[in-house]
């Protein structure tokens, strides 16, 4: 997930951050399958035994896939992987056509002046 923000500061300045999360679950979801097979669910052979312990084993399946996915989704916790901070300035006579961009990059160590042709 990548967050994007710019803020006229003074004239012709401007301020820029940007920001990239990683969203990171759990380890692991819960078991959406039923405990026991459906063999041991039918007592007496017959189609509406079947078919009810067939049903049975359906919403028992439903449940847990249901319950699994929303304990993941709420587990989800961002993570900031890159942060950029930047500063950048129409040159004056250009008539907006020329920026002067400077940027920063703690993780990475990294900053850089530009020159920007619009």
């Amino acid at each position: 997930v990548t967050m994007s923000l710019t803020q006229q500061v003074l004239g012709p300045v401007r301020a820029c951050v940007d920001l990239r999360y990683a969203l990171e679950g759990s380890p692991g979801v819960a078991r959406a399958w039923p405990t026991r097979p459906l063999a041991e669910t039918q007592q007496k052979p017959g189609l509406a035994r079947e078919l009810g312990a067939r049903a049975g084993a359906a919403a028992e399946l439903i449940s847990r896939a249901s319950t699994g996915v929303v304990a993941h989704a709420v587990g989800l916790r961002p993570r900031l992987i890159d942060s950029v901070y930047g500063l950048d300035v129409t040159v004056p006579g250009a008539a907006g056509l020329i920026r002067l961009a400077a940027w920063y990059s703690p993780n990475r160590g990294q900053a850089q002046v530009e020159l920007r042709l619009l």
